[in-house]
């Protein structure tokens, strides 16, 4: 298979993907309101979190590698993201543990 097949496949996948995080973040945003549940809200704001990286996927995908890896270091700085430093030291994390 070609590069650029491969792309389009790929392309279509993360778009999929995308499109089927953004329908169940309504999904559970719906029911998280008709029953009260804000874990429920809470996991339905992670599925909108998931759309919008996939997004940032899709349309870095077009871009040249060097971009992409920039994008890349980017997106694993935001998932990845843990408060360990100066700043969040002086606050008491352990209750979130």
């Amino acid at each position: 298979m070609n590069s650029a097949l491969q792309t389009n496949h790929f392309k279509k996948a993360v778009f999929w993907v995308a499109l089927l995080n953004f329908a169940y973040f309504w999904v559970e945003y719906g029911v998280a309101l008709q029953i009260g549940s804000v874990s429920l809200f809470a996991d339905s704001i992670d599925f909108l979190e998931d759309a919008a990286v996939n997004l940032l996927i899709l349309i870095a995908i077009g871009w040249s590698l060097h971009r992409r890896v920039q994008v890349g270091m980017a997106l694993s700085a935001i998932i990845g993201y843990k408060p360990t430093n100066r700043f969040f030291s002086l606050c008491d994390f352990r209750v979130l543990n």
